[in-house]
């Protein structure tokens, strides 16, 4: 779980210093209480000079099949740097950003 890694990594004595995480799950499955406890412990990492950067998902953000709730990868937070995917363009030998990557959405 997310927040078990954040309570690892605040009670290092010498932590990384940059932190990358490849993988996520649906955040619908955290209640509030747990989604601001996770980024409270981003903050105090974010306070001893620690960056997380963490894939921004293939999925995207979308609704239910009834389009009444948003649902999106965890973690997400204000707190960490959200990177999604690129690839070389042969044809034109550019980086380009990947369709499959995830947006964002604010509440």
């Amino acid at each position: 779980q997310m927040l078990d890694y954040t309570y690892i990594v605040g009670n290092q004595t010498d932590p990384p210093l940059v932190h990358s995480i490849s993988y996520g799950e649906y955040g619908g499955d955290y209640d509030n209480a747990t989604d601001q406890r996770f980024n409270y412990e981003l903050q105090k990492m974010a306070a001893r000079g620690i960056t997380v950067v963490l894939a921004s998902g293939d999925n995207g953000v979308g609704c239910d099949a009834k389009g009444t709730t948003q649902e999106y990868d965890y973690p997400s937070s204000p707190y960490i740097t959200m990177v999604g995917a690129t690839y070389l363009d042969t044809a034109s030998g550019k980086e380009v950003g990947a369709t499959l990557s995830s947006g964002g959405f604010s509440k």
